[in-house]
């Protein structure tokens, strides 16, 4: 591990404690908080080789720990890698990254908000012109504080479509402008809701480079920090959710990864371990090395 990468281990750590902290103070999301704060707090740098020391410690797993959903977009990352590696004509075919957006909400009305949209996307993907020409697809949930009003959340959802090249011409065109129709439609709204359509190109280094990227930047850790209040809240409305869903050719090709180990899963060395070359514990604000 390079020291840059310790200093972002350590980033990642403080802005856990913080999320912690403020979920502690809540009876409805102690135990949430509590596992959180207690997430990497020891970590050991085990040496298979000189450059490349792996990194052991344990993780707590809970949705809202930045420093787990870092290492989940990490992990989505290995999986985009390993199905390229599996199916290399992947990128040499079309891809569209698709942006689908509501009107904000109260917090204490996202899970029903989410409820709904997930509702409106299946509706979509059972249009005509849909199920012509995506092959495959991974969406991916996000929820942001909302910055105009206070107490609001903004949901939406990014999408990898994996589609056909008769998508771009012809008949089968499909416009920004019909994917926001189609949008609306499926939402049953009167507003028209902001959607964004990003076709990815370039050669086939590029598509998989993008795509890996897209993916990752999809599920990543979230960047603000948003009051006490708002970290409660939707810790409880966002529980046992789905917040990505495969379908199609990509649903597929992911399921084939299951007998692979994509992202190794790191826990505590076993006592001993001869690989083992140094342990830090975390203090608070930084990590101190000290001999096992």
């Amino acid at each position: 591990m390079t020291t840059k990468s310790m200093e972002e281990l350590e980033n990642f750590k403080r802005k856990s404690q913080h999320t912690a902290i403020a979920l502690l103070k809540d009876p409805h999301t102690q135990k949430v908080g509590q596992s959180i704060l207690e997430c990497a707090e020891r970590v050991c740098l085990t040496y298979r080789d000189q450059l490349n020391p792996a990194v052991r410690t344990y993780y707590c797993h809970q949705r809202q720990c930045p420093n787990c959903q870092e290492r989940r977009s990490q992990k989505i990352c290995s999986e985009m890698h390993q199905m390229f590696d599996q199916h290399p004509a992947l990128a040499q075919q079309q891809w569209l990254y698709l942006t689908l957006t509501v009107r904000n909400c109260a917090i204490w009305n996202l899970r029903e908000t989410l409820l709904e949209m997930t509702q409106a996307y299946q509706r979509m993907t059972k249009r005509k012109f849909f199920q012509e020409n995506v092959i495959g697809a991974i969406r991916f949930t996000e929820v942001n504080a909302g910055q105009s009003e206070p107490n609001t959340a903004h949901p939406h959802f990014h999408c990898l479509l994996l589609v056909r090249p008769s998508m771009y011409s012809g008949n089968n065109y499909v416009s920004q402008q019909r994917w926001t129709e189609a949008w609306q439609s499926a939402l049953q709204e009167p507003y028209a809701p902001k959607v964004h359509v990003q076709r990815i190109s370039g050669s086939s280094e590029d598509v998989r480079r993008q795509v890996v990227g897209l993916a990752g930047y999809s599920s990543k850790a979230r960047a603000d920090e948003p009051d006490d209040q708002w970290l409660v809240a939707i810790t409880q409305e966002l529980k046992n959710l789905n917040l990505m869903q495969t379908s199609g050719l990509l649903q597929t090709m992911r399921s084939q990864l299951s007998d692979y180990n994509v992202f190794e899963d790191s826990g505590w060395p076993a006592h001993g371990q001869p690989e083992v070359s140094s342990v830090f514990a975390w203090d608070g604000y930084t990590y101190k090395n000290y001999s096992m």
